[in-house]
This record gives structure tokens, sequence and C-alpha cells, in this order.
């Protein structure tokens, strides 16, 4: 008989495991676009570490690559003067336009 104990990860560990919330797992469940779950007792279920890894591994990739090379630095205002200038820029970008 096989021991899964360390092979079973539970849903928040799954969820966690993949980099996505909760929610989206159950999501991708409802979908059934998941590996199958395992019920461990009446109220848990589990997900089966190799059969997870598969899923991850099959996933299809972005088109776009690398995204973080792409990504804008992007500052929240911290005071009323920075909500101004922003103001004032928009209100350029639309006269201009």
């Amino acid at each position: 008989m096989t021991n899964y104990t360390n092979n079973i990860l539970c849903l928040s560990e799954t969820a966690e495991y993949c980099g996505v919330s909760v929610s989206t797992l159950n999501r991708l469940r409802v979908i059934q676009d998941f590996p199958k779950a395992i019920q461990i007792s009446i109220r848990r279920i589990g997900f089966l570490k190799d059969e997870v890894d598969e899923w991850l591994l099959n996933r299809k990739r972005s088109q776009v690559g690398d995204l973080s090379e792409h990504r804008l630095k992007v500052r929240c205002p911290q005071t009323t003067r920075d909500l101004d200038q922003i103001y004032q820029r928009r209100v350029k970008a639309k006269i201009a336009s």
C-alpha cells in the first residue's frame, strides 16, 4: 500500500503552491480545469501533488513572454499636491488632444 500523506496538499496549500487564491482554485474546479480532488474527510479535500505539478506544466504560457520587462512602475499619490499634479497633467493631455 502506498503512503500518500506527503503527496496530498489541502485546498489552501494547493492554492498557495499554484500561486492563486482559494477562490480562483475553486472556480477552476467548477469549470473542470483542475485535477480531481480527493475526499480526505467529510469536510476536507486534497489534491495529489504529482497531478497538480502535471497540471502546472501543461498550462498555456503567456504569449507576451516575461511580463516583468514591460511592467511600468507606478507610484501612488502620497499628498494632495501629488493628486493636484496628476489632475493638471490629465487636463493638459485633454487640451492637447
